[in-house]
């Protein structure tokens, strides 16, 4: 299944390393993915939520194009646990791969990184995960 194509897509990496940077992202932040082909993907977060590896409820064969990014939880852990985060993002736009210019390779970057906040991160959109220690 294609990014693009109906259902929902589940890509899941490591949260100290390749999804470091979902502990920033909130519901409605915007995500943008380029494929290997250029074709560009835009989507929204519309949801985080924190489940059991076991019991993620992700339907892949449901609905419009949907993005769901799945790593460990709680984010400063420093050992495996049943926990996985989950943000679902929607499709919102495709732009077809450019046309490479004359002289260029035609690459583009894997992945679009938006600026951070200030402060610190507003207390709604995401799961909260409170220590016991």
């Amino acid at each position: 299944m294609r990014l693009s194509e109906p259902g929902t897509a589940v890509l899941s990496a490591h949260r100290d390393t390749h999804f470091a940077f979902l502990r920033d992202v909130q519901v409605g932040d915007f995500l943008h993915v380029t494929l290997r082909d250029g074709t560009a993907l835009r989507f929204r977060a519309t949801r985080a939520s924190v489940v059991r590896w076991d019991a993620s409820g992700i339907d892949p064969l449901a609905g419009p194009p949907k993005l769901v990014l799945s790593t460990c939880w709680p984010f400063n852990a420093k050992t495996p646990g049943p926990l996985r985060y989950l943000l679902e993002a929607e499709l919102l736009r495709q732009e077809p791969r450019p046309s490479p210019q004359p002289g260029s390779r035609g690459e583009r970057g894997a992945h679009e990184r938006r600026a951070r906040r200030p402060g610190p991160p507003p207390s709604s959109g995401r799961p909260s995960y409170q220590d016991p220690a």
